[in-house]
């Protein structure tokens, strides 16, 4: 189980380091506990939640610090509330993700369901630019992806592969 831990903390990381590059930051700031965190909210555009995002995390912090010393269970509903808050900020951080890299909603599903995946999916691939956040999104031109040519096209290639001389003749 700990194997498992490490190695998502180790993939996240990396591919918030990915992110963070694509955005124009070095990569080595994803390190960086409490900073690497404003970078990503602000790569996101919700860099106002940050502040509550410290708030909660802190909170947890304490409040787990307070159930271990005192050894007294009144501060599990306090924890739970931080934890849910923790949950809607991390989906509002992801919708403002997608925004900025304007990839429509089916990332978005993906980075608040398995964010480590599709953090390493939006570092590492080529064809995912990063245009910064409450960018215009135009879904027919995402990432320069127009696929309504590619469909629409009047090129006829059908000519081309009806011989089956013509393919056993070619040199691969």
């Amino acid at each position: 189980m700990r194997l498992t831990n490490w190695a998502s903390t180790i993939l996240s990381l990396l591919g918030e380091a990915a992110i963070l590059s694509k955005a124009g930051y070095s990569g080595w700031n994803a390190l960086v506990p409490f900073y690497g965190s404003y970078l990503f909210f602000k790569v996101a555009g919700v860099k106002k939640l940050f502040g509550l995002y410290c708030a909660a995390v802190i909170g947890i912090f304490v409040c787990i610090f307070g159930v271990y010393t005192s050894g007294s269970d009144s501060l599990f509903p306090v924890l739970i509330i931080l934890a849910i808050a923790l949950v809607i900020i991390h989906i509002f951080r992801s919708i403002g993700l997608a925004a900025s890299f304007e990839l429509s909603g089916g990332y978005v599903l993906g980075l608040i369901l398995v964010p480590v995946i599709f953090y390493l999916i939006i570092g590492f691939s080529d064809n995912i630019r990063y245009y910064g956040p409450g960018s215009s999104t135009d879904y027919s031109e995402q990432n320069g992806n127009d696929y309504s040519e590619q469909y629409n096209s009047k090129n006829d290639y059908s000519e081309q592969y009806n011989s089956k001389n013509d393919f056993y003749d070619r040199d691969f």
